[in-house]
């Protein structure tokens, strides 16, 4: 009896202990494991912070765990070894994307594989939702034509559009004949350069030559050519002031684009409209402002303009003018419109006269360096302000009929030594070899010594076609003080 006693007492005070031991080995267990899950956790975000999560490709090919710079030479690598591969009649060809006018942003692509690491949430939903990236790119069909050009062989016959081109006559248009051609199916080759950017994978294609009608058919030429005689023939005028300007019709001619929009029409070249524009603003109204040139007294009275001036302009609307040009001329439109231009102003250039020039031909600046010829008492001068420095010294001017110019010009060219030639008064020929110390002031005017005469001045007989004849060493004398520039003064 005790034992039993004993016995069932011990079994009922073991229970409670028993499922205390029970349930801190379980909590310690829940402990252990909820540890491993944070540590699993923190370090799948940890790792996957800066690398592509799992379950992510670039079209077909798995990127998952790899660092930014490894993405980048997986999709370097994939998008170099793309090509579509083209056999048949034309031969076999590899062509690139970028043979096919394919360009790819890689940067772009890296970028959307990692988009998602930005978001924790993300992180941890890629594991559940798998993620492929498929490039993008936009097709060109021109650049898929220009490579099929590039790969026919020069012996197939190519299609050839009917082109508009201008006549001989410069004013008028003609046209050429179109002709049927063969070529390869672009459509295919679109919809393979299609597929393999998406999938950047390779792929296979077996084309025939197809037959290629051309764009622009005779029938169209016939209508394009009417359209630009049209185009040519419509009235532009620009007007300044009381003046207007319009283009000759060889112009307006020129200003037609020949190559017909996707419409197959004809419009004119915004170019060639705004250099023809800008040519007329420079040639009727552009002008750099002339700066004058006065003599000037102590007061300030001017007593002689050597120099008009003159105000500048600038046409300030070219652009708009040429844009309204092309508006009105691709509406069928005529066109008038009006140059703007900013004018801008003059200045003058007031110069002392120096004390005694006031009475002279040439008021002369204080030490101005100048040539004085008087054709009435036939002398020449050179002076500094109102000294004479040269001079005075007889000369022989021009015959009646080659009369020696008058007027305020200046030196602009200086010969040691030239043979001279030219027409005398009974249409013989006349020519002068070594002519000395020669300055030339206007046109074929010039001051030079004259070895051929013996006398020089009011009795000297004869005279020259226009030039200034001066004894030899006096002719040396003027050329050798006078510097280009030098003001040569002529008058009675």
């Amino acid at each position: 009896m005790t034992a039993n006693s004993d016995s069932g007492v011990e079994s009922s005070q073991s229970q409670p202990a028993r499922k205390k031991r029970i349930l801190v080995r379980v909590g310690i267990a829940l402990g252990i494991i909820l540890v491993a899950v944070v540590a699993t956790g923190t370090w799948y975000v940890l790792h996957y912070a800066d690398r592509a999560l799992p379950r992510t490709s670039v079209a077909s090919e798995s990127v998952s765990g790899l660092t930014r710079a490894e993405v980048e030479d997986v999709v370097a690598e994939k998008i170099a070894a793309t090509t579509v591969n083209i056999d048949g009649e034309a031969g076999a060809h590899t062509a690139s994307l970028s043979d096919l006018g394919v360009s790819l942003d890689e940067d772009a692509i890296v970028d959307d594989v990692f988009r998602p690491n930005s978001s924790i949430v993300k992180r941890f939903a890629a594991l559940w939702s798998p993620r492929t990236i498929a490039p993008e790119a936009d097709v060109s069909a021109s650049a898929v034509q220009s490579y099929i050009e590039s790969i026919i062989p020069d012996d197939v016959v190519a299609a050839n559009d009917a082109s508009i081109v201008v006549a001989d006559d410069g004013e008028s248009f003609t046209w050429t004949e179109a002709t049927i051609g063969k070529t390869l199916s672009a459509d295919e080759i679109t919809a393979a350069t299609e597929t393999a950017v998406r999938t950047l994978s390779s792929q296979d294609l077996t084309l025939s030559y197809i037959d290629h009608v051309p764009r622009i058919t005779n029938e169209d030429a016939e209508q394009l050519v009417a359209k630009a005689q049209e185009l040519a023939s419509i009235p532009v005028t620009i007007a300044y002031g009381d003046n207007s300007y319009s283009p000759r019709l060889t112009t307006r001619v020129a200003w037609v684009n020949l190559t017909p929009t996707d419409d197959k029409t004809l419009e004119v070249s915004a170019d060639a409209v705004g250099e023809w524009v800008q040519k007329a603003a420079d040639d009727f109204v552009n002008a750099e402002p002339v700066q004058g040139t006065r003599k000037v007294s102590s007061s300030g009275e001017v007593l002689q303009t050597i120099q008009q001036a003159h105000d500048g302009y600038t046409v300030t609307n070219v652009g708009e003018v040429s844009e309204g040009i092309v508006s009105a001329l691709n509406s069928d439109s005529e066109y008038s419109g009006e140059f703007a231009a900013d004018v801008v102003a003059a200045v003058w250039d007031d110069q002392p006269v120096a004390p005694g020039a006031e009475n002279f031909y040439y008021k002369a600046s204080p030490g101005e360096k100048w040539i004085d010829i008087n054709l009435s008492n036939r002398t020449t001068t050179a002076y500094e302000g109102a000294t004479p420095v040269i001079g005075p010294a007889y000369m022989v001017p021009g015959v009646p009929g080659f009369e020696t110019v008058t007027g305020i010009y200046s030196v602009y060219l200086k010969l040691e030594s030239q043979t001279m030639r030219g027409d005398n008064g009974d249409g013989t020929r006349y020519e002068v070899e070594g002519v000395p110390w020669i300055l030339y002031f206007h046109g074929g005017y010039a001051i030079h010594g004259a070895y051929w005469r013996s006398t020089f001045g009011p009795g000297a007989a004869g005279g020259s076609h226009g030039c200034i004849n001066l004894p030899v060493s006096t002719a040396k004398s003027f050329y050798d003080w006078a510097p280009n520039g030098t003001i040569v003064a002529s008058h009675y």
